[in-house]
């Protein structure tokens, strides 16, 4: 995706959710997606994983996006794994703005283990527990040090312009608090809750759920607004990454476990959270994104121009009027290559191949207007495809399906390496209920290539 089109996309999708519905942006839009647009002003939010899920980074990635932002974000942290993270935070964070003319480097250190940036402030609570090794067993005194982080936050924007910009807190990661959870505990967390309630924070808690039992699991998922789950399974020494709401309260989120990856990107330098299927779940933000982008959206640097239907029937039926015989050809080769670059483009912004990438590839093709389409039947052994396709009547019929059958070959062909060796297009009769809904109603037949011929 261009740079142009990510930021357009935030910027005037997510950040106008925010406005209209009163959510704050992640910064991540698939997630934002999954949790009903935003995290709710002034909530606790809590990110739970299996042991190297991948919470850290979902983490970071929230602090990065919220940096570019010019964001206020504050780092608790008492994991030595995350000081790696957090120190490639605060690069980014001295590129975003330049120090004040009458403020040096060293003014960002505020007290020990505390330090300030341009927007970022951490808390550093391992070297504060090397040189104190039972601090993180005096909970009142840990509390103390994260209350002074906040005030240090909290006075720098206080009277200044930047009273409206959005906060968040992060704590990387709520274990070593765990390791001896009692009731003080809890009630710090209680306290937390009560404080952040009065005042605008997001704050977001990690937590490896792999060392509390379920009980005191429940305790602290009741304490907190938002609830998302990270889980891995592994089949055949091949793990895959899952990511579900189980909480958010007084908002509609995605219910459904979505795959996501965590990548390292070499190029960029950069990580990365991916959530493979949130994004194709819903096309509001894309079609609100159309308004500002004239009709004109961009997959992998290929622009995809959303036309009429009367200005799509113009260019499919001109050829056809010209020569039957050529016009089919036309229409054929110019439809391939659409399924190849839509095929191709999908597959560089979601990760996916095989049938999860058709799959894919067809929601995209509804995304862009060209109907509704469905797997009924996917038989390998057999070679025999069949798909349910649903598109409105203002679509000449003739047309359309001779571009929808060369679509599917440069689909299928890109997707799966097979060719097709028939297709049988067959209308169904619409239901009373289907009528009233002004759209035809196929069945396409697709008899696939053996694969022993490629």
């Amino acid at each position: 995706m261009g740079e142009d089109f990510q930021k357009d996309l935030g910027r005037e999708t997510l950040l106008a959710q925010k406005a209209e519905k009163g959510k704050i942006s992640s910064g991540i839009r698939e997630f934002d997606e999954m949790i009903g647009g935003g995290f709710t002003p002034a909530s606790i939010n809590l990110i739970q994983e299996n042991l190297g899920c991948g919470a850290d980074i979902l983490s970071y990635c929230i602090a990065r996006a919220n940096l570019n932002l010019s964001n206020k974000v504050l780092i608790i942290f008492s994991d030595p794994l995350s000081k790696y993270l957090v120190e490639r935070l605060t690069i980014i964070d001295q590129k975003g703005t330049s120090l004040n003319e009458n403020e040096s480097a060293k003014d960002s250190f505020v007290g020990k283990g505390q330090t300030r940036g341009n927007n970022l402030y951490t808390l550093d609570l391992v070297s504060l527990s090397e040189s104190d090794v039972s601090l993180m067993e005096d909970k009142m005194e840990v509390q103390l040090k994260i209350s002074s982080a906040i005030d240090q936050m909290v006075k720098d924007i206080d009277g200044t312009s930047e009273e409206d910009t959005e906060k968040f807190i992060l704590y990387f990661t709520l274990n070593p608090f765990l390791l001896k959870l009692g009731p003080s505990t809890l009630d710090i967390m209680y306290n937390s809750l009560v404080e952040s309630s009065k005042s605008n924070y997001v704050q977001v808690i990690i937590m490896q759920k792999n060392i509390i039992n379920q009980e005191l699991s429940a305790k602290i998922q009741s304490l907190c607004h938002l609830v998302c789950d990270l889980s891995a399974t592994d089949i055949g020494g091949i793990t895959s990454h899952y990511i579900r709401v189980l909480k958010h309260a007084g908002t509609i989120h995605d219910i459904k476990a979505e795959p996501y990856i965590v990548e390292y990107n070499r190029e960029m330098d950069k990580y990365n959270f991916l959530i493979r299927g949130a994004f194709l779940t819903s096309f509001e933000t894309l079609r609100n994104l159309l308004k500002y982008q004239q009709g004109t959206i961009f997959l992998a640097n290929v622009p995809y121009l959303i036309a009429p239907v009367d200005y799509f029937n113009i260019l499919l039926e001109m050829p056809l009027n010209l020569s039957i015989e050529g016009g089919k050809r036309e229409i054929n080769e110019k439809s391939q290559a659409i399924g190849r670059k839509l095929t191709n483009a999908t597959k560089s912004l979601y990760y996916l191949d095989g049938v999860d990438l058709l799959k894919a590839t067809l929601r995209q093709m509804a995304l862009f207007g060209f109907g509704n389409l469905e797997i009924e039947v996917y038989e390998d052994e057999e070679n025999l495809l069949i798909i349910n396709i649903q598109f409105q009547k203002e679509f000449h019929e003739r047309s359309y399906k001779l571009f929808i059958k060369g679509m599917m070959e440069g689909i299928i062909r890109s997707v799966l390496e097979r060719t097709i060796r028939s297709v049988r297009i067959i209308k169904l009769e619409m239901t009373d209920s289907e009528k009233d809904l002004n759209m035809h109603h196929y069945k396409i037949i697709i008899r696939l290539s053996p694969l022993l011929e490629l």
